[in-house]
C-alpha cells in the first residue's frame, strides 16, 4: 500500500539533512513524500506581509499552508525531528476545549524522531513542564527513539503512550565506499566528533602516557566527587536526607560496578535496598531531579571519546571531524572542520579506519556514526556499548572493545592486516545495505504502527 507522507522540515544541518536522508528512503520504498518546509513557509509569509497589510498572523498562514497541504493530498502520517513538528505548528483547541496538538485534531498520526534524547532536547524543557509532556503524549504522536534504554524511561516514568525503539540508519546513496584499495586513505584513523566532551582532570592527562590507561581508577576518582553534586541535586527530593545520601551511593556503586547497565534497573535495586529505598520511589516522580542527577553520573563514563581518540592518536595517524570540544585535550593530530551531512562520506574516506564512542546521553544503543561509516566501506572500532550486537555482529561486521589498550590492539590488527580489514569493511557495509536503509527501517516503522 502506498502511504503519503508530510516529512515537516526545520532550520539546521545535519539533523535536517538525516531528516531528508529518511525522506528519500521512504521515496524508494514507492511511498509518497510531500516536504513541508517550515523556513520557507515563514520566509514566504514574511514576504506578504511586507507586501501588504495583511492582518493574518504567521500562526494562521502556517495552519492553513498545512491543512491545505495534509486535506489536499490525503496524507496518512507526518514526520518531523525532535518535537518540531508539533511545537512549530500552531495548536488548537479540541472539542472539549482543551489546546492539543495540529496532528491531534487532524487526526493524523505524526511521528516525532528524536536524535537526541527528550530529556536534554527543547532546552531541556521538557522534563519540568508537565503541559508541554501532556501535549507531546498524544495519542496521535508516536515518538522514536533509537535507545532502548531512552524508551523505557520515556514508557516508565514519562508515561508516554506511544514510544518505539527503533535503530538509526542511513540513505545508502550518500555513503558510497571509495573507489581504489583502502591503504590509500591519508589517515589510519578517522573519527566524527561532536559537542560535549569534557575537560580532562590530572588524572586523565596522566593516564595517557600510559601504555595501558587505568579506566578503573579514572571513574573511581570522578565517581568521589561527584557524591555531593548528586546529593545537592536531591536536596528537595520528597524523602529523609539519609534515605536520598544512601540513593546516591548506591547508584554510584552500581555505575562503577557496570557502567554499561541501565538506570532504572539499577533505580530498582536500590528501591530494595533499606534507607535509600524512600528516596528511590521519590526520585521516579521527580523527573527533573532524576535528568539532573543521571546527567551528572553519567560524567563517570563521558569522557572516554576525547580520551581514547586521544590515546589512539598517539600511535598512528588520525583525522578527528568536527573542530568541537577537544582543544583542552593534548590531541595533536588532524582536524576537519564540520561540513553538511552530504559532504560527509568524503571526510570518512579520508580513513582506513572509522572509530566510534558514545557520548553517554543514556545507557543503550548505537548513534548514527558507525552506520554511515560501514556504509562508506570502513571498518568500524566501536567502544563498547549496550546495544550494539542488534545492530551489527561483534567480531564479523564490527570490533568492539572495552579498555582502551584493548582497542588499540584491535586497531593496529587491522591496520597490518589489509585482508582482515578489507572482510570486516565489506560485512559491515552488507549488513548496512540489507538491513539498516532508511527503505528498510521505514517498512519497519510501517509494520509496527499498523499502517
Amino acid at each position: 500500500m502506498q502511504l503519503t507522507i508530510i516529512g515537516i522540515l526545520h532550520s539546521g544541518t545535519n539533523s535536517r539533512g538525516i531528516l531528508e536522508a529518511m525522506l528519500r528512503g521512504i521515496e524508494k520504498a514507492g511511498h509518497r513524500v510531500l516536504r513541508f518546509d517550515l523556513p520557507a513557509v515563514v520566509a514566504e509569509f514574511q514576504q506578504q506581509s511586507g507586501k501588504d497589510d495583511a492582518a493574518a498572523s504567521l500562526s494562521d498562514h502556517l495552519l492553513n499552508r498545512f491543512l491545505e497541504t495534509a486535506r489536499s493530498n490525503n496524507v496518512n502520517l507526518s514526520i518531523g525531528m525532535w518535537s518540531i513538528g508539533v511545537l512549530g505548528l500552531p495548536r488548537l483547541k479540541n472539542k472539549q476545549g482543551n489546546i492539543r496538538s495540529l496532528h491531534e485534531v487532524l487526526g493524523l498520526p505524526h511521528l516525532l524522531y528524536w536524535i537526541d534524547s527528550p530529556w536534554l532536547a527543547q532546552g531541556k524543557t521538557i522534563p519540568g513542564d508537565e503541559a508541554l509532556r501532556d501535549l507531546l503524549n498524544s495519542p496521535a504522536h508516536v515518538h522514536l527513539t533509537m535507545s532502548t534504554s531512552t524508551a523505557e524511561e520515556l514508557a516508565g516514568l514519562w508515561k508516554w503512550r506511544n514510544v518505539l525503539p527503533i535503530d538509526y540508519a542511513v540513505d545508502e546513496d550518500m555513503f558510497p565506499p571509495a573507489q581504489g584499495n583502502s591503504d590509500e586513505a591519508e589517515y589510519d584513523l578517522v573519527m566524527a566528533n561532536a559537542v560535549g566532551n569534557p575537560s580532562p582532570t590530572e588524572l586523565m592527562l596522566r593516564e595517557l602516557e600510559s601504555d595501558r590507561p587505568d579506566v578503573d581508577a579514572i571513574r573511581r576518582d570522578l565517581a568521589v566527587n561527584l557524591v555531593e553534586p548528586c546529593v545537592r541535586i536531591l536536596e528537595k527530593l520528597a524523602a529523609p536526607a539519609d534515605s536520598r545520601k544512601d540513593l546516591v551511593q548506591a547508584l554510584i556503586d552500581q555505575r562503577l560496578a557496570d557502567p554499561h547497565g541501565s538506570t532504572l534497573a539499577f533505580l530498582a535495586q536500590a528501591a530494595k535496598k533499606g534507607s535509600a529505598a524512600e528516596a528511590a520511589d521519590a526520585l521516579t516522580l521527580d523527573l527533573i531531579s532524576y535528568r539532573n542527577l543521571m546527567r551528572t553520573m553519567r560524567k563517570m563514563d563521558s569522557w572516554r571519546r576525547a580520551f581514547d581518540v586521544v590515546y589512539f592518536s598517539r600511535h598512528c595517524s588520525t583525522l578527528v571531524i568536527g573542530d568541537n570540544s577537544l582543544d583542552d585535550w593534548p590531541y595533536k593530530e588532524a582536524v576537519a572542520p564540520s561540513v553538511p551531512y552530504e559532504d560527509l562520506a568524503q571526510q570518512y574516506r579520508r580513513g582506513r579506519v572509522g572509530l566510534n564512542v558514545m557520548r553517554w546521553q543514556d545507557d543503550a544503543g548505537l548513534n548514527i556514526k558507525p552506520l554511515e561509516m560501514a556504509c562508506c566501506g570502513l571498518p568500524v572500532l566501536q567502544g563498547k556499548r549496550a546495544g550494539v550486537e542488534r545492530v551489527f555482529e561483534l567480531d564479523k561486521e564490527v570490533l568492539m572493545y572495552d579498555l582502551p589498550h584493548e582497542g588499540l590492539a584491535k586497531l593496529q590488527e587491522l591496520l597490518t592486516d589489509p585482508e582482515r580489514r578489507n572482510a570486516l569493511a565489506q560485512a559491515g557495509r552488507a549488513r548496512v545495505l540489507r538491513e539498516h536503509t532508511w527503505t528498510a527501517r521505514f517498512s519497519q516503522i510501517v509494520s509496527a504502527l499498523g499502517l
